[in-house]
């Protein structure tokens, strides 16, 4: 079940409570579960994956790695180790604001996944990460720029908020994927348990959705090899 080696996939925005510590191990989970050799780098200054991975007992076989915010260059370093011993998914959670480990995730991500709750602030943080990342790789000249793709994140279904916030996303030309991951109880309880919707309640709603996301990341991916 191997692709090309050591995909690095960047969850990035510049604001807080956006949901990318839950998108991160969810998928990370999902990769990890599904037999890929999977490994977090946790960037935050709250450490956030890796408090939530040694919460429990069933995310403690995933290695999750951190890495001061502060320090791009120990970023790279830890890529590349983990890369050297043949990590398929090398999942990067940053701060939630313009840092050196956020330059360096967007510099060597492969995938770059923005979430995005339905709020017209949140639209314009998404539209701000999207021309930094545009400005990072302007600076890799002959170097292939990351995918990026975004996603609604914490949506209450059904809503004309969150309707409308995909219209204006897609109007936009924003690339955004079909799939979403709703405000639901399960992802807010996870973290205290150690574990992630897919493992705690594989038939629940929750679940389903990282399932359908995941599925839809792993097609880019793929598009990408």
């Amino acid at each position: 079940m191997t692709d090309s080696p050591g995909r690095v996939v960047a969850i990035a925005t510049v604001k807080g409570g956006s949901g990318k510590t839950t998108l991160a191990m969810c998928l990370a989970a999902r990769w990890l579960y599904a037999g890929r050799a999977t490994a977090v780098i946790d960037t935050d200054p709250q450490r956030s994956a890796r408090r939530w991975a040694f919460a429990g007992s069933q995310l403690e076989i995933m290695r999750v790695d951190v890495c001061p915010p502060e320090d791009g260059d120990a970023l790279t370093r830890q890529i590349a180790a983990l890369r050297r011993v043949g990590f398929e998914r090398i999942v990067i959670d940053t701060p939630g604001y313009r840092s050196p480990a956020l330059l360096g995730a967007l510099t060597h991500a492969d995938l770059v996944v923005v979430p995005v709750r339905p709020s017209p602030v949140d639209f314009e943080v998404a539209a701000d990460t999207f021309d930094l990342m545009r400005g990072v790789t302007a600076e890799r000249p002959g170097v292939q720029p990351p995918t990026v793709r975004m996603v609604l994140t914490q949506v209450t279904p059904r809503t004309v908020i969150a309707g409308h916030m995909r219209d204006e996303l897609i109007a936009a030309g924003y690339p955004l994927l079909t799939h979403e991951l709703s405000h639901r109880v399960a992802f807010a309880e996870a973290p205290f348990t150690g574990s992630v919707p897919g493992l705690i309640d594989p038939r629940g709603a929750a679940a389903r959705e990282v399932e359908a996301l995941g599925a839809e990341l792993d097609a880019v991916l793929e598009e990408m090899s």
